[in-house]
């Protein structure tokens, strides 16, 4: 089986175009063994490779733009190569997706996959044995459940542009939409445009707007597929708009929840906001911020762990239905009482949870160690779940939050991470357990919410603060990841004329690229099991932010790490628009 990629792309000098994929004709994703095209002139690169035929070829694949030792990976997810069928000839005529296109917005799973997903297709596909076969794909996720694609065009099979005889396209692989068949003219090109139909009704709703659409008819060797992947669908209503709301989860006490707002709670906004016509929800910071167990801690942005979810937030009713140490009636006369406050009463409201949860814990505890599921929570989590564990025990222990007055803070760095399961004989295990306890509760509530949202296209999307607390398990377990001798802030301005002075350690960003940045990875993929999309605060802060030594008060003695200028050609030439009075002058 050959297989041809082609694809039209103006390079500069000393640029070269090159495929890489899951494939081994294509390295297996090693840079050093991709396909490197060659030019055709114009724009114009073809690259070929033979694989063992068979009768079900699928792999992964992208374009690379290469300029010396620099590659630059073309814009969105993986292409995806499947033949069915055993074909001796396959073309694959693509185009370069740019990682600037703000259509590509669309491809995330916040949208694709949730605003809108559409249920699983039914029934086999449809599959053409000519010898001669084209497929055409394009990519539209702006498709809802009522509506579906269809391609109308010159040929016969495509209806001789008449919308009713449109030829339907295949959705198993949405946001990507598929449709085989054989030319039935006999001509040297064939013009197209895809449309959408709604399907109750049968009517053509709207067809994409500019020019037709245009393939060359080759000859090719018999037995032979034509894959031509087109550009994104032409939208005459021009770009995709939608609303949503940003609130803090405890602001959303309901009659429900026990004098704060409970991760319960969002299943009464999700609907709030799908009557509202919303399409998301964007949460504030739901990490833990207890250490002092004062008003202190309640600002969701100072995070004593940046994976462990912050307990005040569980509703304690799906815990203790069946309870004798925490009956119902008692949750009842609590809430009563609780919600009856004009303003929630952060520490009280957080121990009272505590001591409820160490008493249903105490009940529930036999069960609760020996359940396969928590088993399997525990040992995913592990890494982060037992220091967090123990950061709690010796807390209460020692009455403080800082690790330098905690006389046993070496036995943790003792352990090896792969040797932490769930077992008794772990070591602090009877301390550790009320917490995972904890934990784990919060992650079957949030995932339930979380997955109660998608039920109704309502997409959750998270606040992920730029630091940590300066006494965290974070600095605790891998303190040569900060800069424990400076503090995070912002200078001086109209706002705070000393500047501020947020108190967290900055980040050592060499010692994170020494291990890929492990940290930030594993945080954002943890968070992702909540949400589909997030907001990094103070994203500036990636790139340069105000650097405040240890013993200062204020900002005002900051400075800017790193600040590295960019000149105005730079940002043109990604295609930005520049205004210069707006962003230069005061």
């Amino acid at each position: 089986m050959i297989i041809e990629f082609r694809i039209h792309f103006n390079t500069s000098w000393g640029q070269k175009l090159a495929v890489m994929g899951g494939h081994e004709a294509l390295g297996a994703w090693q840079p050093d063994q991709m396909l490197y095209l060659h030019h055709q002139g114009h724009g114009h690169w073809r690259g070929r490779v033979e694989i063992e035929a068979n009768s079900c070829v699928t792999f992964d694949y992208k374009y690379i733009l290469v300029h010396g030792d620099h590659l630059e990976w073309e814009g969105g997810q993986n292409r995806q190569f499947e033949c069915s069928q055993n074909r001796n000839f396959i073309t694959c005529q693509d185009y370069w997706r740019s990682s600037r296109d703000p259509q590509n917005t669309l491809f995330a799973s916040a949208f694709a996959k949730n605003i809108m997903a559409r249920p699983k297709s039914s029934g086999a596909i449809k599959r053409s044995r000519a010898a001669r076969v084209i497929r055409l794909q394009i990519y539209a996720p702006r498709v809802d459940r009522e509506h579906e694609m269809v391609v109308l065009g010159s040929d016969t099979v495509l209806g001789n542009w008449v919308p009713e005889n449109a030829l339907k396209m295949d959705d198993r692989d949405f946001p990507l939409w598929k449709v085989q068949f054989t030319p039935r003219k006999k001509s040297h090109a064939i013009f197209y445009k895809f449309a959408i139909r709604h399907v109750p009704s049968g009517e053509i709703r709207t067809i994409e707007e500019g020019p037709n659409r245009y393939m060359e008819l080759e000859q090719t060797p018999s037995n032979s597929l034509c894959i031509k992947t087109d550009y994104t669908f032409s939208y005459p209503i021009g770009n995709w708009k939608g609303a949503g709301c940003a609130i803090p989860v405890f602001s959303l006490r309901s009659k429900e929840s026990l004098g704060v707002g409970e991760f319960n709670d969002l299943k009464q906004l999700v609907l709030w906001s799908k009557a509202c016509g919303m399409k998301m929800v964007q949460l504030l910071p739901i990490n833990d911020t207890h250490t002092t167990g004062s008003r202190a801690d309640s600002s969701p942005y100072s995070a004593n762990s940046s994976f462990a979810l912050h307990p005040i937030y569980i509703h304690l009713d799906q815990m203790a239905r069946h309870s004798k140490a925490v009956p119902p009636s008692y949750l009842d006369h609590l809430r009563t009482s609780l919600n009856k406050a004009a303003r929630v009463d952060y520490p009280e409201i957080y121990k009272l949870k505590i001591q409820l949860l160490k008493a249903l814990f105490e009940e529930q505890r036999e069960a609760f160690v020996d359940d396969p599921g928590v088993k399997a929570f525990f040992e995913v989590n592990a890494q982060w779940l037992y220091p967090y564990g123990l950061f709690h025990h010796f807390l209460e222990t020692y009455g403080s939050e800082k690790s330098t007055d905690w006389q046993e803070s070496q036995s943790y760095h003792s352990i090896c991470p792969e040797e932490i399961i769930w077992s008794p004989d772990l070591p602090y295990f009877e301390e550790i357990a009320f917490q995972v306890f904890v934990q784990y509760h919060l992650h079957l509530q949030l995932q339930e919410a979380s997955q109660f949202a998608k039920r109704h296209n309502v997409v959750l999307k998270g606040d992920i603060p730029i630091g940590v607390k300066r006494d965290s398990v974070d600095t605790w377990v891998f303190p040569h990841l900060f800069n424990l001798n400076a503090q995070a802030g912002a200078p001086p301005d109209d706002f705070a004329q000393n500047g501020q002075n947020w108190g967290m350690p900055t980040y050592n960003w060499e010692a994170m690229r020494k291990n890929g940045f492990k940290w930030w990875k594993n945080r954002l993929t943890h968070m992702s099991q909540y949400f589909d999309a997030f907001r990094v605060d103070h994203i500036l802060g990636f790139f340069r932010i105000w650097e405040i030594p240890e013993g200062a008060i204020q900002g005002l003695l900051g400075v800017f790490n790193k600040s590295v200028p960019i000149h105005i050609h730079e940002i043109q030439g990604r295609g930005i628009p520049f205004d210069y009075e707006r962003l230069c002058r005061p």
